[in-house]
Parts: C-alpha cells; sequence; structure tokens
C-alpha cells in the first residue's frame, strides 16, 4: 500500500501511517513525508499485548490529529477504530478486506464475528473490497447497506499492468529454467500466504488426482507460512515432491511467467490482489465461488469458478484448462484485457482519493 500512500502525499494530503512494522523495514527514505508510527500487533487474541497496543493507537492517534482514520485488517481496525472512536475522530472508515470468521467455527467463530461487530460499530461507514463482501455484511447483519461504499469494481490498491505484464517468450523460458520447469510441463501456481483459509489442502489433492491420472502438472507455490496449517498434510513434506516447487514470498511478477494458470482456491476473501496480478500476466485463473473470489473472475472468460472446498472440482477445471490449451491462452488474453481495463492502480488510488476528499468535504 506504500505507493498508493505516497500518491495521497502527491496530492497534498498528510499521512500517518500506523503499522506494526518499523519505517526502517519498510524501506521509506528519509523524504518520504509519510509519518510512520509504529504500534506492535499481533493476529491472534492476546489481552495483555492487545491492551498495551490500544493505548499506543490512542496516543498515536492524538499525535496525528487526523480529519479520517482509514485502518484495515481485522485487528488493526477493532483497535485503530475503537480508539479513533474513543477520541472522537469524525471520520472512521473500516476498510474491510474479509472476514475472518467465516472460515472458524465454534466459539472462535463467535469471537471473531464479535470483533467485527464490534469494529462495524465504532466505524462511521464501511469501503468494501468487492460487491460479494458488501453483501455478506449486510447478511450477517454486520452494518446497514448504505453505510457500505464499494469504489469502483472493488480491489483496495488494483494492479500495476507496467510491472505486472504478459511475458516475452525468452521471459517465459528463463523464468522455467531458474526453477527447473521443463517446457512439457503444465505449470500450476499460488501465490500468498501458507495458510489453511487459503485452501491449499484442496490444492494438493487437486494436483495429486492429476498427477495419478498421468498428467505432467507441476505445482509451484510462492509463499510464506504464518501459521500451521491445519488439517492438510505437513507442507515441508512436499519439498521432496518432483512436482512441487516452493519459493518463498517475493517479488512475484517474474514467477507468473513460469505459471500457465493460476489456482486460488480460497476459502474467504476480501478481493484477491494475486488474482488481479495473474490476470495481468496474462493467466486464466481457477478461483472459488467464496466471498470476494467470485467478483474476480468472469466465469468461463477470464477463468473458471468452482465450489468452495472441493478438490474434485478444482482437478476437473484445471485438467480442462491443460486438455484445452487454445481457450485456455484466450482467457488469459481476455483476463489481461479486463483486469487492464478495470483494475489499474491509478484508477483505484483515485475512486479512494475521491471517496476521502468527499468525507471530508461534507463536514460542516
Amino acid at each position: 500500500m506504500l505507493d498508493q500512500l505516497k500518491y495521497y502525499v502527491s496530492l497534498g494530503w498528510s499521512v500517518h501511517l500506523v503499522t506494526d512494522v518499523s519505517s526502517g523495514n519498510l524501506g521509506l527514505p528519509n523524504n518520504s513525508q509519510i509519518d510512520v508510527l509504529c504500534v506492535p500487533m499481533r493476529r491472534d487474541i492476546s489481552p495483555l499485548k492487545d491492551c498495551k497496543a490500544f493505548v499506543l493507537w490512542l496516543v498515536a492517534l492524538r499525535t496525528a490529529k487526523p480529519d479520517v482514520v482509514i485502518v484495515g485488517t481485522p485487528k488493526a481496525a477493532l483497535l485503530g477504530l475503537v480508539a479513533a472512536k474513543f477520541l472522537n475522530i469524525r471520520f472512521r472508515v473500516y476498510h474491510c478486506r474479509g472476514l475472518r470468521f467465516e472460515s472458524l467455527n465454534g466459539w472462535k467463530r463467535r469471537i471473531a464475528y464479535a470483533a467485527e461487530w464490534l469494529t462495524c460499530r465504532s466505524s462511521t461507514s464501511c469501503i468494501a473490497n468487492s460487491y460479494s463482501l458488501r453483501d455478506e455484511l449486510v447478511k450477517t447483519g454486520l452494518m446497514q447497506r448504505d453505510r457500505i461504499y464499494v469504489l469502483g469494481n472493488g480491489s483496495s490498491n488494483g494492479v500495476n499492468t507496467n510491472r505486472f505484464h504478459p511475458p516475452s517468450r525468452a521471459e517465459r523460458t528463463h523464468a522455467r529454467s531458474e526453477l527447473g520447469i521443463v517446457n512439457g510441463d503444465f505449470v500450476i501456481g499460488f501465490v500468498g500466504r501458507i495458510h489453511e483459509d487459503k485452501g491449499l489442502k484442496y490444492l494438493f489433492e487437486a494436483v495429486r488426482h492429476l498427477r495419478l491420472a498421468g498428467h505432467p502438472v507441476k505445482l509451484l507455490v510462492v509463499g510464506d507460512s504464518d501459521y500451521a496449517p491445519r488439517n492438510m498434510d505437513s507442507f515441508t513434506s512436499f519439498n521432496d515432491s518432483d512436482w512441487f516447487v516452493h519459493v518463498p514470498f517475493t517479488g512475484p511478477e517474474e514467477l507468473y511467467w513460469a505459471m500457465d494458470v493460476f489456482c486460488l482456491p480460497s476459502l474467504r476473501e476480501g478481493f484477491p490482489n494475486v488474482v488481479l496480478e495473474a490476470g495481468a500476466a496474462g493467466l486464466p485463473v481457477v478461483t472459488t465461488l467464496s466471498t470476494g473470489c467470485r467478483d474476480s473472475v468472469i466465469h468461463l472468460q477470464t477463468g473458471l469458478l468452482v465450489d468452495t472446498g472441493d478438490s474434485q472440482a478444482i482437478a476437473e477445471a484445471l485438467r480442462w484448462l491443460l486438455m484445452h490449451p487454445d481457450q485456455t491462452t484466450a482467457m488469459g488474453k481476455e483476463n489481461r484485457r479486463w483486469v487492464s481495463e478495470n483494475f489499474d492502480q491509478l484508477a483505484v488510488w483515485k475512486a479512494h482519493q475521491l471517496h476521502l476528499e468527499s468525507l471530508v468535504s461534507s463536514r460542516c
């Protein structure tokens, strides 16, 4: 999001970034004009550390004295918006990037829902990353529809279509050779956190099924693990498989060039940026009908949508793309066109900028 914040600075906004990453680790130059306020926060529940973080949020907001507070991610949004309400900051925007409770059960789901409820009640309005996410917020009783905004076609940051672009033949050959992938391999790619919510166990099962059927497929996974995957085989056990390639998270644009198709089997999203990156790189996408994911693909035009949590359906979709190379290529080209026309990064930034300006100009 740093480039988006720099864009706001260029338009005259005074930007204060509250994050659990120090300014040195963000790589911002001294003249960036973005004031970084470091507040250590944990994703999971940690009462003592959460209380400390809340106090630091109060200090940060008292220091910055913002006209608008806009916060995303579950923990930061909860702490930041409650603190902003406590300080009576007029415009408190919840940038909802997904609903964590959707993939939880039992008491964990109830706690996550309660946190979302408190976050929504502490906000004055909400920006939802996608139309399906807005519908879910309304359906679950978290917020009224007239307080939720979907800007443009959705997405929080869009995609840089110059950075992410289809490869030349030489670029594709180099990207594949760097990973030890030969020309005959059909490469299925995944980019994201190694977490059970991403549905990776279903993708592993689908690829296993294709391999057993004799298809020359390889799975390229780009990402790091921040939680131990649940209900799936040990992630590290695949490292010795000749059909599995794992690359720790890095700038992924060249890694998309090694793929034939991109697959995101996620159980929940807000609006997946990686699908836009893959589309900008000219790849067809297989993803699920879960919240957020279903907004990121036009079924049978830019990719294929399958039922959530269905490894057999994922395998069938991937098999169809493998067996129909002309249609696969056509979908990839259409995906590039669709993403470029609807999710160009500068257009997304402008939509967010205009929304924030409309909030500030509406005050009496």
